[in-house]
């Protein structure tokens, strides 16, 4: 409970005992209902206005984790696209035909390689691919048959059209070996 303020009842002082306690039965405090009326109005507002506050940023925040989460999505689709890009074209470089190194890429990109293992694997690919190529060139070159002279020196196969056959084929070395067959039958004639 408040305390009275003793000096603004006039005399009190020297007031006896009885005139004391009548005095203090009689005292009034002051009016501070308008006062305290203003004080709850200015609380409610402003709890008002906090809980709005609160309501708007926790939106603001679902919002913002909303976006977040969409470019998060955005960044992963691009990550993903460049490495599917990266990966076609060093399966193109490798001499994967173009719908093998369509459906290889994806799949690599699916798998998430690292920069560091995608480029061990292009690496070992390459390795792989020259192996076989230089292999089938070998095994092409010791399949060949020369060609078997005639009598007198005249030639039974028509080497000029073996070097024909085998540029059409696509066969290069073939067509070297019989181009230096036919330079060595024409500087034995």
């Amino acid at each position: 409970m408040a305390k009275i303020d003793t000096a603004k009842i006039e005399g009190y002082a020297e007031m006896t005992a009885e005139e004391k306690l009548k005095a203090l039965e009689d005292f009034e405090y002051e009016d501070n209902a308008q006062e305290l009326e203003r004080v709850k109005t200015q609380l409610s507002k402003a709890n008002s206005e906090a809980a709005k506050n609160k309501r708007d940023r926790d939106t603001q925040k679902a919002a913002d984790d909303e976006a977040m989460t969409e470019l998060k999505a955005r960044l992963a689709e691009l990550e993903k696209r460049d490495r599917k890009s990266s990966a076609k074209a060093r399966l193109l470089g490798c001499g994967v035909d173009e719908n093998a190194a369509e459906s290889m890429a994806e799949c690599l990109a699916d798998a998430g390689l690292s920069d560091e293992a995608a480029s061990s694997f292009f690496t070992e690919l390459k390795k792989h691919i020259d192996g076989v190529a230089k292999k089938a060139k070998s095994d092409a070159m010791t399949q060949t048959t020369p060609p078997q002279g005639g009598g007198g020196g005249a030639q039974s196969v028509d080497l000029s059209k073996k070097i024909e056959e085998a540029q059409a084929a696509g066969d290069f070395s073939a067509a070297a070996y019989y181009t230096r067959l036919q330079a060595e039958a024409a500087a034995g004639k």
